[in-house]
This record gives structure tokens, sequence and C-alpha cells, in this order.
């Protein structure tokens, strides 16, 4: 019976114990399979695979492949950098004075074309002149008539006043009076006495009046 259950006891240590040794060597192996696939064998001459040839004892040389590790690569981030924008202007667009609206800064353009002178291409100076002169002369006399037309509308002559009433023989009833040829009246002179009328001369002005 004591021998019964200290087999029991030895088997029950032993099953307890198999379970973390199982466990540990399965860790081992993982760990052992990942070291050797990281490790990088070295390979005999300078090509990746070496030619397949005589060795020095007479064998045949078997290109042997490298087993290249890859290593695990850093996580790459895909997202896009951000980039501020910088708001601050040039000095030269700070500096530049404001517009007012409606007044324009622009120059003029001048054309090489533009006419100096008002002047008729189709008439020389000397032309224009001679237009200039006849155009004074002809103010000139249309001006002396005007005048001319307002004196004598200023200066009444005489006969006016004068009132022939009748002709008797070579004399001439004017104003009640008698007068002949050659006789004066209102600073006048009478020249002629007609059957009906009678002509004078006033300031070397002729005039002739007629019976009423």
């Amino acid at each position: 019976m004591k021998g019964l259950n200290a087999f029991l006891g030895w088997l029950l240590m032993l099953a307890v114990l198999a379970v973390p040794s199982f466990l540990f060597y399965n860790w081992w192996s993982k760990n052992k399979a990942q070291s050797a696939g990281d490790t990088v064998m070295a390979v005999p001459g300078k090509g990746v695979f070496s030619p397949v040839g005589k060795t020095a004892g007479g064998g045949v040389a078997v290109a042997v492949p490298v087993v290249v590790s890859r290593p695990v690569s850093a996580q790459v981030s895909t997202s896009t950098p951000r980039v501020e924008v910088s708001t601050v202007l040039p000095a030269a667009v700070q500096s530049a004075p404001v517009r007012e609206p409606g007044i324009s800064t622009r120059t003029p353009r001048t054309s090489y074309y533009e006419r100096k002178t008002d002047r008729n291409p189709l008439f020389s100076p000397v032309d224009i002149q001679n237009i200039k002169d006849a155009e004074l002369r002809l103010a000139e006399a249309l001006r002396a008539e005007r005048m001319a037309k307002t004196r004598q509308v200023k200066e009444t002559g005489i006969e006016t006043r004068m009132k022939l009433q009748g002709v008797v023989g070579n004399a001439a009833i004017i104003n009640g009076e008698m007068y002949t040829a050659g006789q004066s009246i209102y600073g006048g002179k009478i020249i002629k006495v007609g059957t009906d009328y009678v002509i004078g001369e006033h300031k070397g002005r002729k005039f002739r009046i007629k019976i009423q």
C-alpha cells in the first residue's frame, strides 16, 4: 500500500513537471527556428551561387544557395505630412500703396503720329495767311458799313424838317417861306426848283423833296 502511494506521487509530480517542460521546449524551438532564419550563411567565392566544378579533392562542387535574411521593415507611415502655409506677405507687397477707386495711375500713351497742329494740310502757310487777311478785310468792311448806317440814323437829315407846300415859277414854298435856287435853308442849299420837287444839298449830301 505504501509503495503504491509513492508511485502515484512520483507519477503526479512527473505530470506536473511535464507541462512546463513541454511549453519551454516549444518556446525554445520557435526561437531557434527564428534565429536560424535570420542568420546569413557564408558563401565561398564571389557569386551568390558557386559555379559547379571540381574541388581540389576531385569531387564535384555543389552551389549552395545563400539565405538572405529580410530585416523586419519598419512601419511606414502612410499619413500625408501636414504643410503649414504662411500667410505673411513679402515686404514689397506689404509696402505697396493702396490705390483709390476711380483714379487711374496709368500713364497715357503718346502716339508718334499725333498731329502737332490743327492746320489743314491741303493749304500752305501762305494760303492760310491770305485767307486770314481776307477775313479781316471783310470784317472791317462790315464793321464800317454798320457804323455808317448807325451814323446815318443818328444824323437826322434837314429834309425831314422841310415841307414843300408848292412851287410858284422859280420859287418853292417851304414851311410857308419862298425859296429860290441858290438860297440856304437849315444849313443846306437849294440847288434846283422843279415843277413839283426841290433838290438840295447838305454837307455834301444831296436830297430831294416833293410836294406833299
